[in-house]
């Protein structure tokens, strides 16, 4: 025991280490940050880890500060090079720039010798109290809101404020976009939208985005609805109201134009409030588009 003291009191007040004892150093509430701990642990070899380290002080991949137990601290400097790794704790690798004063890491690495400070040599520097990395989330778009390109998302166990940029690409059946949430509405289920979460704010800064797209749309089919203006001549579409949605009704030659016994008739005959009959298939950019093969009007 009193040899054990006497390590501990060398290395927090002279810095020095002796290589005939190891210690380990821990108690919890870090300064400004209460779910982390002020460890450290150094073998009889040198080898030392430390938890709980405060940013006070840096110098590109070195850094300088304290470990706090309640109101004692203990300074450290932390020397880091070329081959230094930092990493958050996820496991990702982090820019050196994600370091700020006050920001929580660990370490591990070797102790300096020749000093008389406690000085460590680190191979891995861990980034506690970084709150951000990649993530993958699903669920349903809950709002929209264009004008700051951003959606609510809700999951399965929460809402996610999704924040789009200039790069993200949203994809929606064959269709794809950058930069626009013009394939997105309120309702669409997300499959997948990946991109960098943040922690304290719950929002993720999107990158990729998968629109579920249900392809039977695009499938030829029929519909009844009013005629919303009469077709001036030469026209190649018009606007049909169909349960109360207007659908652009697009013809070619091609085109059946028939009364409802199936005689072939002018268009010139059609006026606004008629009711029609078409068959086509939706166009996949603009589902309220139909290229219809047969138009019938049904009240001639």
């Amino acid at each position: 025991m009193k040899e054990l003291y006497g390590c501990v009191l060398a290395l927090a007040l002279a810095g020095l280490f002796s290589p005939g004892c190891a210690v380990v150093y821990a108690q919890s509430n870090v300064e400004a940050a209460p779910d982390l701990r002020a460890e450290i642990s150094v073998t009889k070899d040198g080898a030392t880890r430390i938890n709980g380290f405060k940013v006070l002080q840096l110098a590109g991949n070195s850094f300088f500060g304290r470990l706090y137990w309640g109101e004692t601290y203990l300074r450290v400097s932390m020397r880091g090079n070329s081959k230094t790794q930092l990493v958050s704790r996820f496991g990702e690798k982090l820019p050196w720039e994600t370091i700020k004063v006050g920001d929580i890491l660990s370490a591990e690495g070797s102790l300096l010798s020749g000093t008389s400070e406690f000085s460590v040599n680190v191979t891995k520097f861990t980034h506690l109290t970084y709150a951000k990395n990649a993530m993958q989330f699903e669920g349903t778009v809950l709002t929209l809101t264009p004008t700051k390109s951003t959606f609510e998302l809700a999951t399965s166990k929460t809402i996610v404020v999704v924040h789009t940029g200039t790069s993200t690409v949203v994809h929606k059946g064959s269709r794809y976009e950058t930069g626009s949430l013009h394939l997105l509405g309120v309702g669409d289920r997300i499959l997948r939208v990946t991109g960098v979460y943040d922690r304290t704010s719950n929002t993720l800064a999107a990158a990729d985005i998968t629109v579920y797209f249900d392809s039977k749309f695009l499938k030829p089919q029929g519909w009844v609805g009013t005629l919303v203006a009469t077709p001036v001549a030469g026209a190649q579409e018009m606007l049909v109201r169909v349960k109360g949605v207007d659908l652009k009704v697009k013809f070619t030659p091609r085109t059946q134009i028939i009364t409802k016994d199936r005689k072939n008739i002018s268009l010139a005959r059609f006026v606004a409030g008629d009711e029609i009959s078409f068959y086509g298939a939706r166009e996949e950019a603009a589902l309220t588009t139909v290229n219809a093969e047969v138009i019938r009007n049904l009240d001639l």
